[in-house]
């Protein structure tokens, strides 16, 4: 009697083990950007569009930036001080025209420093 008691210790045990716990749920994926889209199949191309267009933003940013930034170590170079302007810059030679940049964005040149960036027009 008692083996046979025995058998059924481990299923009662395996049967005892399982019983209160729930699966784990699934995570929902932390979202990391307000900007971020749903990725809907009906917004994916305005989505798209979007993105593609903030990045050309960005890129012509930067390109107008680095080359005005580049004239003014050159006007540096050839000329042994920083310019008074950007228009000292312009009018020796060194860039042909302040670049263009995007709606909402001019450049910021410190004569005392030589530094150049790009700041937002925006309140």
């Amino acid at each position: 009697m008692k083996a046979k008691n025995l058998l059924w210790l481990p299923a009662a045990l395996a049967l005892i083990g399982c019983g209160g716990e729930k699966p784990a749920e699934p995570q929902k994926p932390a979202q990391t950007n307000k900007t971020e889209t749903s990725a809907s199949p009906l917004t994916a191309p305005a989505d798209y569009a979007g993105a593609v267009g903030r990045a050309l933003q960005v890129s012509k940013k930067a390109a107008g930036l680095t080359q005005v930034q580049t004239a003014v170590r050159q006007f540096q170079a050839g000329e042994g001080r920083l310019p008074a302007s950007l228009n000292e810059v312009i009018q020796k030679g060194y860039l042909a025209g302040i670049p263009k940049l995007p709606p909402n964005m001019r450049l910021e040149y410190d004569p005392r420093t030589g530094a150049v960036k790009a700041v937002s027009t925006r309140p």
